[in-house]
């Protein structure tokens, strides 16, 4: 290949594979598979660990860094199956803190603090619990050796609540209560806001004597002795590595001023504005190790309260954090979270992060918008120290919203620029690089046969499902009453009679077909399959090529416009209500969704990796039904909860690969070189037959 055209080939390989260098996103955005209603909490590692809290069901869902999923059990479960758990806090190898519910024989005995590690649950211990035989306790903070912090109810003999937050230490097997200290009198109560690295905690202990509430700031060692800390009415918020903590103190006259304890000694924040009768309200947020301190402060225009902003105080200066180039000079800012890079998320009318702690940046243009299109992103919840973002966004035509993981896009190869650069300088002193021109048709005629190779390699479009819009249907059993119909090529396990009663059986759980749709926009029905219940369906299907494949299906929560059956069979209920449904492949589970009461038709998308092979897909509705019995021996039933939804549109496909696109710039440079050497040779073979003709 002609030596000129080596720049260029790196250059376009480059671009092909990259895009330009200067429009890569700094984030792509990953939808989170939960309805944002039903999450409980959303909890982000410092390595990316994301533990999710869902209503409704009693495990917790654990997505990891390498992408899977994984559920984490609770502490105990009813005999019906229900039970909750909630995490606050996950560290850096994926051990959680939180409650669970919890079950002796049986009997419900109160939600108590628990830790999950390896996948295994822990019951961190109680301070006895009430007449019932019911205690209540929870881990907020986990740090990076297995350290945990919480607080719980403590109760006397006789089972009455004495405290409702005494807080604990959990290490290494053994639980520390948190002891009050000189000077508080009988009724305290620890509010625990922070655990570092060596088991120091932040928080206040809060007592009162009858007449007034006193609050005071304390930090514990990972004995459980505290030490107070100095200034009056407070209380400690958040703790760094080093044992600085910062925190609020109330004035006996109003406002608030923001605090860091460092050395035994209490440093006053400072203020931006002042309220009309000259107090401040400085609220901070979190302390990192780099003793940065994200603060909420308040705004004040001539002494009128004017929303809060966000400000960092660093080296002892406290300065707002300018957002006005987003939302305007009266935009509202509140802080969220600062990471040990200094960088910090903040709501508004959109979310903000700032990387310098001077000026916000509209998060919304900093994100792939390809994965964001139609979506605004408004509240995050936290930043990591890998950079990763939860947010929440809503969408701009529907109005739903959902939650996002946002992951910073890596820089493009420092070792391909240095090459490029090294190239450079080799080539210094010659002429310009640049191409040879291209005739049109031999462009076309090089181009399009790639193009059609490439597009041919993806097998772009094709379903690997069977039966993907469910066109087609099988009569489940010719001998029923009611004859059902079910979607061909589709297995239905759980198409099951729960019940038996003296009239015949109760079917309870099923997957049905029916095209009792809105047509589509041609006149045409629009089969879908109804999942009622803790039914389930799916399918196996076999992968040729290892790859990346993208699995998309629509879910509903609405009948339309008829019952998706022909006569009144036992699946009509006095109430209806939404399905809330497993999506798994083979055994790992793809994560959980909601089909809202009343809900249309709503895409879902997943991206997979697959190896060659048989696997097996599958949805698996949650809810059970609710049924009443009655007549003389139970020879009547029916059903007075019923939880569906509907499906539509199920495919994978394989998604093209980047080296397709590459073998087309490929294929672009070679057509370059062949030009060059033709016009070389051309005008070789012309200068050639000058100097021949002008010898004659």
């Amino acid at each position: 290949m002609n030596k000129t055209l080596l720049a260029p080939c790196a250059a376009l390989i480059l671009s092909v594979l990259h895009g330009p260098l200067d429009a890569a996103p700094a984030y792509q955005a990953l939808p989170l598979p939960y309805e944002p209603d039903s999450v409980r909490s959303i909890t982000l590692g410092e390595r990316g660990h994301l533990v999710v809290s869902v209503s409704g069901s009693p495990s917790m869902y654990v997505h990891g860094p390498d992408g899977t999923v994984s559920l984490l059990p609770p502490l105990g479960t009813s005999p019906r199956g229900y039970g909750d758990s909630v995490a606050y806090g996950v560290n850096a190898a994926g051990q959680v803190a939180g409650h669970s519910s919890y079950f002796a024989s049986g009997v419900y005995g109160g939600s108590r603090a628990a830790m999950w590690s390896q996948g295994r649950v822990t019951y961190l211990g109680d301070f006895g619990h009430d007449r019932w035989g019911e205690a209540y306790g929870v881990a907020r903070f986990i740090n990076a050796r297995g350290q945990v912090a919480g607080d719980a109810y403590t109760y006397n003999t006789s089972g009455d609540v004495e405290n409702y937050s005494t807080g604990f230490l959990w290490s290494e097997g053994r639980r520390v209560q948190l002891a009050g200290f000189s000077g508080a009198t009988a009724g305290i109560s620890a509010r625990i806001e922070a655990l570092n690295v060596h088991g120091q905690i932040a928080g206040n202990v809060g007592w009162s004597d009858g007449e007034t509430h006193y609050s005071k700031a304390v930090i514990w060692d990972s004995h459980g002795v505290p030490t107070a800390l100095p200034g009056p009415d407070s209380r400690a918020i958040s703790l760094n590595d080093a044992g600085r903590a910062v925190g609020v103190a109330w004035g006996s006259e109003g406002g608030a001023r923001g605090l860091l304890w460092r050395d035994g000694a209490a440093i006053d924040l400072g203020h931006l504005w002042l309220d009309g009768h000259g107090n401040s309200w400085i609220e901070p947020v979190k302390i990192n190790n780099r003793q940065q301190v994200l603060v909420q402060a308040s705004k004040y225009v001539n002494g009128e309260p004017a929303g809060y902003r966000a400000a960092l105080w660093e080296a002892g200066v406290l300065r707002e954090i300018d957002a006005s180039a987003v939302v305007g000079h009266d935009g509202r800012v509140r802080p969220i979270d600062l990471n040990g890079a200094g960088h910090v998320v903040a709501a508004s009318t959109v979310a903000l992060v700032s990387f310098d702690g001077r000026s916000f940046q509209d998060l919304n243009r900093l994100v792939d918008t390809a994965a964001l299109a139609g979506w605004t992103l408004r509240e995050p919840t936290q930043i990591n120290d890998a950079g990763q973002i939860v947010v929440r966004g809503w969408h701009d035509a529907t109005g739903r919203s959902s939650y996002f993981l946002l992951t910073p896009v890596p820089e493009p190869s420092k070792g391909l620029m240095l090459g490029l650069g090294l190239f450079a300088t080799v080539r210094r002193g010659r002429r310009p690089l640049a191409f040879g021109p291209l005739r049109a048709g031999a462009l076309l005629r090089g181009v399009v046969p790639l193009l059609l190779l490439a597009g041919g390699s993806v097998s772009a479009g094709e379903n690997l499902l069977r039966n993907g819009e469910f066109e087609e249907r099988r009569l489940y059993d010719p001998d029923l009453y009611w004859p059902l119909d079910v979607p061909e090529h589709w297995d239905t396990p759980r198409f099951s009679a729960d019940d038996q009663i003296a009239g015949g059986e109760l079917f309870q759980n099923a997957v049905l077909w029916s095209d009792k749709r809105l047509p589509t926009a041609d006149g045409r029905p629009d089969p879908a399959v109804w999942m009622f219940n803790a039914a389930a369906f799916g399918q196996a299907f076999t992968v040729t090529e290892a790859g990346h494949y993208r699995l998309r299906w629509t879910d509903a929560g609405t009948y339309s416009v008829r019952y998706p059956w022909e006569k009144s069979i036992p699946f009509y209920g006095d109430e209806h209500r939404g399905q809330r449904y497993a999506v798994q492949l083979g055994d790992q589970l793809l994560g959980e969704y909601q089909a809202v009461h009343g809900q249309a038709d709503r895409w879902h998308e997943l991206d997979l990796t697959l190896t060659p092979g048989t696997h097996s897909l599958s949805f698996a509705g949650l809810y059970h039904g609710e049924i009443e019995r009655f007549g003389g021996s139970n020879q009547y039933a029916r059903q007075t909860v019923v939880y569906f939804a509907a499906f539509d549109n199920v495919s994978v496909t394989a998604m093209p690969e980047p080296g397709t696109w590459a073998l087309v710039g490929l294929g672009l440079l070679g057509l370059a070189g062949a030009s060059r050497r033709r016009r070389h040779s051309c005008e070789s073979a012309a200068n050639g037959a000058g100097v021949a003709s002008r010898s004659d």
